[in-house]
């Protein structure tokens, strides 16, 4: 499947800002901890409107990659990055 030029763009963003956070471990509890990190960057994603008229296509990729953790929680799906995806990283 060939992706459009916008997701594609966007997809390389999330990516980006992944591996820029590679660091930090990547586990979460539960779900509602994942919905509460989507919440906190929401409110990111808000301030930068209102800082400067315009969505920040960093923050919409952070709410993006939360969005996919939350999506991939707990589900067996081949080659999906799982929520640990620092340890997935050290195994391969």
């Amino acid at each position: 499947m060939k992706l459009r030029p916008l997701v594609q763009k966007f997809a390389e963003e999330m990516e980006k800002r992944l591996r820029a956070n590679d660091h930090k471990n990547g586990l979460f509890e539960d779900e509602m901890e994942i919905q509460f990190r989507i919440q906190e960057e929401m409110e990111e994603v808000n301030a930068s409107i209102i800082e400067n008229g315009i969505a920040s296509v960093e923050e919409c990729a952070d709410v993006a990659n939360f969005c996919a953790m939350l999506a991939g929680y707990g589900r067996p799906i081949p080659d999906w990055p799982p929520v640990n995806w620092q340890a997935a990283k050290e195994t391969k």
